[in-house]
């Protein structure tokens, strides 16, 4: 005789490999970027000499979902404001605000 156990971890088995059959037809893109934070310092690597190739690339990779490093809050707001199809979310990492 079957216990309850088994039934019910060969369903719950079943019943993820259907999950994960489904998931896997759906492509999800994602992409992680560590931009540099914008420093000055950084010569012909500053911040607004590429804002713009960093904005062109993700635009061209489309990822469903793209998580950035070492921002600052304006770098965060440009990249907002030129791709349209994202939406931001996000805290500040010290205290959960945005640092001035």
């Amino acid at each position: 005789m079957t216990n309850n156990l088994s039934i019910k971890t060969f369903l719950w088995l079943l019943f993820q490999g259907i999950s994960l059959q489904t998931f896997a037809q759906n492509n999800l893109s994602v992409m992680t970027y560590n931009i540099q934070y914008d420093n000055p310092n950084d010569g012909l690597d500053q911040w607004d000499n590429r804002k713009k190739i960093l904005t062109d690339q993700i635009q061209f990779y489309a990822p469903d979902i793209l998580d950035i490093q070492k921002d600052l809050l304006h770098q965060i707001k440009y990249i907002n404001k030129n791709l349209k199809d994202y939406k931001y979310l996000g805290i500040g990492r010290d205290d959960g605000g945005p640092k001035r």
